[in-house]
């Protein structure tokens, strides 16, 4: 269904003087409109109005929240996304196609020694089309794709959601 307008966003999006919004996170002149690793392409930023109408009538319940630094993140099949991480903000995911698993920190951490042991982290979530999840600023969390084909939309947020917003929340 989305597959159209973000294979479109990740070929076209980037620092070049037709783009409105151009990437101001990279001052390269080799400008790479997307990385591919682990099985996921990535895209750099996107501004919410590069967005098709489609899209965009997705996150419209969110835009209240401040969503700023949008990416999207897509696999055709298994992939192990862009490796355990943390972000600086709260985050929210939204899965527009397919489906993806996530594992998040648990609140006491990681070991002191900075090791990732299975029991420092939930249970997966699974989200499906549709699903969104909410991540704290600072917790690991890593996504991991299925056979199934999927898109997801990674936003930060500078303020929190409520609970009820989102289908999880960590």
């Amino acid at each position: 269904m989305y597959w159209e307008e973000v294979t479109e966003l990740i070929k076209t999006h980037g620092k070049d003087t037709e783009s409105k919004y151009p990437n101001q996170y990279n001052d390269s002149d080799d400008y790479i409109t997307y990385d591919y690793e682990r099985g996921t392409v990535k895209t750099s930023y996107i501004h919410i109005d590069e967005f098709p109408e489609i899209i965009k009538d997705r996150l419209k319940k969110y835009l209240k929240y401040d969503l700023q630094d949008i990416q999207i993140f897509a696999s055709l099949g298994p992939s192990q996304g862009i490796g355990i991480h943390d972000d600086p903000d709260n985050v929210l995911i939204l899965c527009l196609e397919g489906e993806i698993s996530y594992i998040v920190e648990k609140f006491v951490g990681a070991t002191p020694e900075g090791e990732f042991r299975q029991e420092c982290f939930n249970d997966p979530v699974i989200l499906n089309a549709g699903d969104t999840i909410f991540i704290k600023e600072g917790l690991l969390h890593m996504g991991i794709s299925s056979t199934v084909p999927r898109i997801c939309i990674s936003c930060a947020v500078k303020g929190t959601i409520p609970k009820e917003e989102v289908t999880f929340y960590t």
